[in-house]
């Protein structure tokens, strides 16, 4: 987990004498930041994971599923 932001008098102070474009530019840092943080505490589905819960699905059978793995695959190769 993400360590959580403390808005000590310091910070306060450095905020409160901002303008509006210094203003922009540190809460577009600290957005991505925390969003770069988020991704990659963000816990991925496994493949092996998605195809058990392909197989459960009333309908999908081990060929199936083994598609519907290689679309899903294919997609994401090209996504990056």
């Amino acid at each position: 987990m993400a360590k959580q932001m403390v808005l000590n008098r310091k910070m306060y102070k450095e905020i409160k004498k901002m303008d509006h474009q210094d203003m922009s530019n540190y809460l577009s840092r600290y957005y991505m930041n925390a969003y770069n943080q988020g991704k990659e505490d963000s816990e991925r589905l496994k493949a092996d994971e998605l195809r058990e819960i392909l197989l459960t699905v009333k309908g999908i059978g081990p060929a199936k599923a083994e598609n519907i793995m290689e679309a899903v695959g294919k997609a994401l190769a090209e996504k990056g």
